[in-house]
């Protein structure tokens, strides 16, 4: 437990992404306290907890990046006129 979070600390000093280093603060307070502390200090909940933690489990830093969603195809292209796109 000691080594994850000193690397947890090591990787927060060097990344620079707010949201990222919000999630690996998350992740770092799940591995001293329930996740439900975590979750009421952090103002979420403990399945969000419990998500990070296994994401950064499983794929260390890069893990707790948000992934690209995937989505509906746009039905217009960008050559098609202006007026067609209201």
């Amino acid at each position: 437990m000691a080594t994850v979070t000193s690397e947890i600390n090591a990787s927060l000093k060097r990344i620079k992404e707010p949201v990222i280093q919000n999630r690996l603060l998350i992740v770092r307070d799940a591995y001293k306290l329930p996740l439900r502390d975590v979750a009421a200090s952090y103002g979420c909940t403990h399945g969000k907890v419990d998500y990070w933690k296994k994401r950064y489990e499983k794929s260390g830093v890069r893990g707790l990046y948000t992934k690209k969603q995937s989505g509906r195809p746009k039905k217009i292209s960008p050559q098609q006129p202006d007026h067609w796109r209201d």
